[in-house]
């Protein structure tokens, strides 16, 4: 009951009712593991949002430039869910992600070195 009592809308009566409700056994609210029955509101943006990612770019700026697009605000969890999803649903494609991830990780290494070493040479 003390969950109810943060919300100033909830009059007495409806806490009651929900209270009596609780005391028969009676789940209120969505149940859990349900999920919008359209999909999910990235679905369209599927191809662009794969493309950013084979890109490694991150979340947030996917997000700002589909927010653009969409005209509205849309939070980053529901572009982590999304991504998330598409991680349960299509292997290949983050497979062939982290490969990408880890030769780029191999090149900026490779470029750190000769870095330094161009850093040794000019202080020698």
């Amino acid at each position: 009951m003390a969950v109810y009592d943060s919300y100033p809308s909830t009059g007495p009566r409806t806490k009651d009712g929900h209270a009596e409700a609780r005391s028969h056994g009676i789940h209120i609210g969505r149940k859990k593991g349900t999920r919008n029955k359209k999909g999910f509101l990235l679905s369209p943006f599927e191809d662009m949002i794969k493309y950013h990612l084979l890109k490694g770019r991150p979340i947030t700026r996917i997000q700002d430039e589909l927010n653009v697009k969409l005209g509205k605000d849309i939070h980053y969890n529901t572009y982590g869910n999304f991504v998330k999803h598409l991680k349960e649903t299509d292997k290949e494609f983050f497979d062939e992600l982290n490969k990408l991830a880890e030769m780029r990780k191999l090149k900026l290494n490779e470029n750190n070195g000769k870095n330094q070493l161009n850093l040794n040479q000019t202080n020698s």
